[in-house]
C-alpha cells in the first residue's frame, strides 16, 4: 500500500473512533434553565456547534433545555449563565422506571397489553411487531397498509380493525 492509502485508513479509523466514542454514551446530559437568548448569543453558540433548537419555554423569559456536559462547559467558557435542574437526565429516567412492572397499564383498566422493551415504552420495532402479529392472527378483521414514510425513512402504517375490512 502506498502512503496515501495509509493516511486514508488512519483518517477513517480516527473518524470511526470519534463517532463510536460519541455513540458510547460517555456524555452526561443535564436539564438546565437559562434566560432566552438573543440572536447574537444564538449565533455565538452555533459557532461552537451548540444549536438551541429543542427547548421548553418557561415563565420569566426563560427556556429549559437538555445539553451534554461538554456543551455546558462551553456555556461556562463563553459566559452564558444557566441553572442545572437535573444533573444526569438518563440516570434520573432510569431510576424512575427501574421498578416498572406494567401495573400502570392495568391501573387504567386495560388488559392484554404489555409494557414495551424500552423501560416500559414501546419502540418503533415493538409497534411494528404488534401490528404484524395482529394482521397475521386476525386476517378477517385487521387490514394493514403502509401509507408513507417518516423523515427518518421508517414506514408509517394505517391499521383498520373492522368486521368488514374490505369496505
Amino acid at each position: 500500500m502506498n502512503r496515501a492509502t495509509y493516511k486514508y485508513i488512519t483518517v477513517l479509523f480516527l473518524c470511526f473512533s470519534f463517532f463510536a466514542n460519541a455513540q458510547n454514551g460517555t456524555s452526561t446530559y443535564s436539564k438546565i434553565v437559562l434566560d432566552k437568548l438573543n440572536p447574537a448569543q444564538l449565533t455565538h453558540l452555533a459557532q461552537h456547534d451548540i444549536y438551541i433548537d429543542h427547548f421548553k419555554e418557561r415563565g420569566n423569559n426563560q427556556i429549559e433545555i437538555v445539553l451534554a456536559d461538554y456543551e455546558l462547559a462551553i456555556l461556562n467558557e463563553i459566559g452564558i449563565p444557566f441553572r442545572v435542574r437535573t444533573k444526569d437526565v438518563l440516570k434520573k429516567y432510569n431510576e424512575e422506571v427501574k421498578n416498572l412492572d406494567g401495573s400502570f397499564v392495568l391501573d387504567c383498566g386495560l388488559t392484554n397489553f404489555t409494557t414495551g422493551s424500552m423501560n416500559g415504552y414501546h419502540t418503533y420495532e415493538d409497534v411494528v411487531a404488534q401490528i404484524t402479529l395482529m394482521e397475521n392472527l386476525f386476517t378477517e378483521i385487521v387490514d394493514v397498509n403502509i401509507v408513507g414514510q417518516s423523515i427518518e425513512g421508517r414506514n408509517i402504517y394505517s391499521v383498520k380493525i373492522s368486521d368488514n375490512v374490505n369496505t
